[in-house]
């Protein structure tokens, strides 16, 4: 029998931790895995494809490379269409949304060959060998009569046996490393967060749960990574929730501490951290926490969102880590359904309040199965019809349709300078003003200045001034992102 190949679509060159390590699987499984990225490929990328002549082609639906969405590249749907017409090879979706709207992509997307629900690896690996989709655990099928058809339930991966995530296929293009190096450490969460897809995964599979790669697999991989593709200044070990097992965290960081000894940036919930979890992450090199915060607003984060934090275990967090020198950064999203501008400006004020070095600002972005997405549709801020369409967050672009929707958006460019004044008057004032680069701007020079003082540190003074001057050009001439990790 010949060689199966499998296509991976994605969007983005940035390196992203998910489809490594599906890519890694599916290559230790014996088929042909290609990685065609369309910022590499251009305007060629369903050529490209086509040549490869797959068996089948394998989209994201939504994944996380750090803190950014990355889609199909053309839209799921259009890119299913797309890809069907042109290459003329099986497409399957899969992915976070894949797994909570499995019905509904089936339904609005009748072209498409199977949509995976929860992990990708083991369902892909039974379609290249040729099973039937509906021997298959965890896939989802239009049946051809206009509704769908479904395998049986599917199992959770065990992530005790996997192979290495497979590098090469990002880190050979130049630009792949951009958002820094990450690791993986976990699938999954236990949290019903009301804007997550991770959190309403257990709709679907029942109770929510956490698996956590085991400490040798990531510590191998670090090295690996470390070994053939740095210089590596800093690792990013952002998952949901680095802290919420004591003993894995104590497991990982302890080994990370003696074989790999840089600076890492973490992601946890500020309830997550006490005083053993902070000097377990001083000792062992953090830098920098990302504190999942979303509303400075106790009625908004805990009654809308879900998160059920107090600002008390919100401040001690913030305490505990700046007393042990690790800079704390709070994840805000703006543009909630239903959200004013006195309202967004009320949390960001909040957020600032609890002692933040810093924020990370995010526009709402209503992902399909989630219950902040149904309520924003019973609202009348976005269609049903139009939750499939909708791409990155990162564009700066509200999705919703709200009375103060441009004043939020510029409102989330100049969040920066609430470290240093907060008046409500002020920011009425200057968030009223047309949308321009300026705004951009202002958000990511910070963050140009954290890449230069972070990862430029021992560079020369011409590599620096060369990185500053492309990146300052990019946003005030092209409104296009900093490229800044």
């Amino acid at each position: 029998m010949p060689r199966r190949t499998i296509v991976l679509f994605q969007d983005s060159v940035i390196y992203n931790a998910e489809m490594a390590v599906l890519s890694g699987y599916l290559k230790s499984r014996g088929f042909e895995c290609r990685v065609v990225i369309e910022d590499v490929e251009g305007p060629q990328v369903l050529e490209r494809i086509a040549a490869l002549r797959p068996d089948i082609v394998a989209v994201p639906t939504e994944i996380r490379p750090h803190n950014c969405i990355s889609e199909g590249g053309l839209g799921t749907a259009e890119t299913v269409r797309q890809i069907v017409r042109r290459v003329c090879s099986p497409v399957v979706l899969f992915g976070k949304q894949a797994s909570i709207a499995s019905e509904q992509l089936a339904k609005d997307v009748p072209e498409v060959h199977a949509v995976i629900e929860g992990d990708p690896e083991h369902a892909l690996e039974c379609l290249l060998q040729g099973m039937s989709r509906g021997e298959i655990s965890g896939v989802v099928y239009p049946d051809g009569r206009g509704g769908t058809a479904r395998g049986p339930a599917g199992e959770p991966l065990d992530l005790a046996d996997m192979p290495l995530p497979d590098f090469e296929s990002f880190y050979r293009h130049a630009g792949s490393d951009r958002l820094g190096f990450y690791a993986s450490v976990s699938r999954g969460c236990v949290y019903k967060c009301s804007f997550c897809q991770i959190g309403a995964a257990a709709r679907v599979y029942g109770p929510a749960k956490i698996r956590f790669y085991p400490v040798e697999w990531v510590i191998s991989g670090l090295e690996r990574l470390c070994r053939d593709y740095g210089p590596v200044k800093t690792v990013y070990m952002t998952d949901t929730n680095l802290t919420l097992n004591k003993k894995h965290a104590r497991e990982l960081l302890e080994a990370y501490r003696e074989r790999i000894g840089l600076p890492y940036v973490a992601a946890t919930r500020p309830d997550l951290i006490d005083e053993e979890m902070a000097d377990l992450l001083a000792r062992s090199g953090c830098s920098k926490v990302n504190l999942g915060i979303e509303s400075g607003l106790a009625e908004i984060r805990n009654d809308l969102l879900s998160k059920n934090l107090s600002d008390e275990s919100i401040r001690r967090a913030v305490k505990l880590l700046r007393e042990r020198g690790i800079r704390s950064y709070g994840n805000v999203i703006m543009g909630l359904p239903g959200e004013g501008f006195d309202q967004t400006h009320a949390s960001l004020k909040a957020v600032f309040g609890f002692g933040v070095d810093g924020v990370n600002v995010s526009l709402f972005q209503p992902l399909a199965g989630t219950p902040l997405a149904e309520l924003a549709v019973a609202q009348g801020h976005v269609t049903e019809a139009e939750l499939s369409g909708l791409r990155s967050k990162g564009d700066g672009r509200l999705s919703l349709r709200l009375p103060d929707a441009r004043r939020i958006e510029n409102l989330s460019q100049v969040a920066p300078l609430m470290r240093f004044f907060r008046s409500r008057v002020v920011y009425a004032l200057v968030c009223s003003m047309p949308r321009n680069n300026l705004y951009m701007l202002v958000y990511h020079l910070p963050r140009i200045m954290r890449s230069l003082r972070y990862e430029f540190a021992d560079q020369s003074v011409s590599r620096k001034t060369g990185y500053f001057m492309r990146n300052f050009w990019r946003v005030l001439a092209t409104g296009q992102r900093a490229l800044n990790r």
